[in-house]
């Protein structure tokens, strides 16, 4: 159905589905498709008919001898005659060892790609970016990654993200899917195209959405493509609960303004900076400059409702990054001489092993000032037992017959670990992250 030949792109139709999406465009990319959700059974009498309007119950077809006739309404058995399909012994176990295992794609695959981790925040605050879009009225997850034709790409990371805000309206222009270049002034950009430009030669880009904005199905792609193209935030007057989350998990700042009129004050050659990032915090509301095309200056406030472990999240550049790196202390074998590269860790540790050498002091001037840190959240967590923190500044998870220890870009680990495990290093990463 996405490869309709009866009607030309932009000509008025309709269809009748028996898949419960109707957004536009969902169903063949057509636009002005008007796509209506049916039975099974009224499907096929309406498809029969070849009339929008017919009713099975009351209306006559002709057939080609002339003669009229009414279809009869299907009376399928309760269950299946030949009883229902043996499916037992088709489940194929993972393998004992399924994190060893390479999973291998053709790399001429359109459908198909690896994930790479997307890169951890460098600890710098978001500086002069440029407003991709401001979204104007309701911004679904379908405007943001649109179904139709592209769905065949969904394991295809970077070709899907083609179709990135496709179907949202741009306040700054009236236009559909398109934006303007501020660097360049070239207009009519297709959105993830002018999305690559911003990622290479400005480090980024912000999204201005409306209200709601990300309502409907909880589709991950409308927050993983962003992030892949460039998004660092995403300011709105207001989220839909579920998008908000998505946002979160890969890495990007969900910022609704605290004012939300300052919507209507974000213009097309705007740069935006978000400062003071290494002060986030849980409540505590994100300052944010915006520049005008003049020079001008004037700063707004932003609120989030980021918790310690999404500030982690943010910091790790995905959950996922975090995830990933837990699974390894997950493992309850893994001997002590076994060294692991960290994907986010960039500095919990304010001391360094040389290899298995003696420790050594590090000349950290933050030291205490993490120390500091730490020992408040030990506290207040009731950690005593499972969070250990020397004069020296370092500090290990430990329980009993384990230990943990984190130093900058490492990390050893042997025996088993509190159940909390994930909670604790999200915190210590939160804790120390931005330091």
């Amino acid at each position: 159905q996405w490869d309709r030949k009866d009607v030309e792109d932009g000509v008025p139709n309709c269809l009748f589905t028996t898949f419960n999406r109707n957004f536009k465009g969902r169903n063949d990319a057509n636009p002005e498709t008007k796509a209506f959700l049916t039975s099974p059974s009224m499907a096929v009498a309406l498809a029969i008919s070849g009339d929008p309007g017919f009713d099975p119950e009351t209306d006559l077809l002709a057939g080609v001898d002339g003669d009229e006739f009414r279809l009869e309404p299907p009376n399928p058995p309760a269950l299946p005659q030949a009883g229902l399909a043996n499916v037992k012994g088709t489940f194929v176990p993972p393998g004992a060892n399924g994190d060893r295992v390479e999973v291998e794609i053709d790399s001429r695959s359109e459908r198909l790609e690896l994930l790479k981790p997307f890169e951890k925040w460098d600890g710098n605050d978001f500086v002069n970016l440029p407003v991709l879009i401001k979204t104007k009225g309701k911004t679904t997850t379908d405007h943001i990654s649109p179904g139709g034709k592209w769905l065949r790409f969904r394991g295809h990371l970077t070709n899907i993200s083609r179709n990135m805000l496709e179907g949202a309206v741009n306040a700054f222009t009236g236009e559909t899917g398109t934006g303007t270049n501020v660097a360049t002034g070239e207009k009519g950009i297709r959105l993830s195209e002018l999305a690559i430009f911003y990622r290479e030669n400005s480090g980024g880009f912000v999204i201005i959405g409306d209200e709601n904005y990300g309502e409907g199905s909880s589709r991950e792609h409308a927050a993983m493509s962003p992030r892949l193209l460039g998004a660092k935030a995403v300011i709105t007057r207001s989220f839909a609960r579920i998008h908000e989350a998505n946002l979160k998990k890969q890495g990007i700042l969900p910022l609704p303004f605290s004012d939300i009129a300052d919507y209507d004050q974000i213009e097309g050659y705007d740069r935006i900076s978000i400062v003071e990032l290494s002060r986030l915090r849980p409540g505590k509301s994100v300052k944010a400059v915006i520049r005008k095309k003049d020079g001008m200056t004037h700063e707004i406030l932003l609120n989030h409702t980021l918790t310690e472990e999404q500030i982690g999240w943010f910091r790790a550049g995905s959950a996922y990054n975090i995830r990933s790196w837990l699974n390894l202390l997950s493992r309850r074998t893994t001997p002590m001489a076994e060294k692991k590269e960290s994907p986010f860790i960039s500095h919990i540790f304010v001391c360094t092993n040389d290899r298995g050498g003696k420790r050594k002091s590090c000349a950290d001037n933050n030291s205490q000032l993490v120390r500091s840190k730490l020992k408040e959240a030990v506290n207040e967590k009731d950690w005593k037992g499972k969070v250990r923190i020397s004069k020296s500044g370092c500090m290990g998870l430990c329980a009993k017959g384990s230990n943990v220890m984190i130093y900058p870009q490492k990390i050893w680990f042997s025996g088993v670990f509190p159940d909390d495990v994930g909670e604790i290093v999200s915190t210590v990463q939160s804790i120390v992250g931005g330091d």
